[in-house]
């Protein structure tokens, strides 16, 4: 009788005496490697859960907007999030990203050869921010903005 090569379980061909002890012998090396496989798998995935909990405890958000034209103080870009943002990145025509850091009341649009400041506030799950034109503040009338932000989980 020929075996398997990497269990060495029986490959009966139709000449072979068929034994019992054949048969169990395979069911026992199944058994034995099947229990194997289960335990190092789940060790696997107690290390995988532990080191994905202990990488942190941030969330990816993304989201669009449509500009509205509006612009400066009295007219402050507002987004709202469904947990704290700690970085919120708007991207639009290509060059151009803006990133606003939690905490940091400024922050600024660089894009080819210009740059434009921007008063930003942060309170709970939201950001506001304006500038001096629509173009800066990221506001431009019916121009889609691409949102991507790391919020805080727990």
């Amino acid at each position: 009788m020929e075996r398997t090569p990497n269990f060495q379980l029986p490959n009966w061909q139709k000449t072979d005496r068929i034994r019992m002890e054949d048969f169990n012998d395979m069911t026992a090396r199944l058994d034995t490697a099947l229990t194997e496989e289960r335990t190092v798998r789940k060790q696997t995935d107690d290390t995988l859960t532990a080191a994905v909990a202990a990488r942190g405890n941030c969330q990816i958000y993304a989201a669009t907007y449509v500009g509205t034209g509006q612009f400066g103080p009295e007219r402050p870009n507002r987004l709202t999030f469904p947990h704290k943002p700690v970085l919120v990145m708007i991207h639009f025509e290509p060059g151009y990203v803006f990133s606003l850091f939690q905490g940091n009341p400024k922050a600024m649009l660089l894009g080819y050869n210009s740059t434009y400041h921007n008063t930003v506030t942060w309170s709970g799950n939201s950001v506001t921010w304006s500038a001096g034109s629509a173009f800066g503040q990221m506001n431009e009338k019916d121009t889609t903005y691409y949102v991507v932000a790391l919020m805080q989980m727990g």
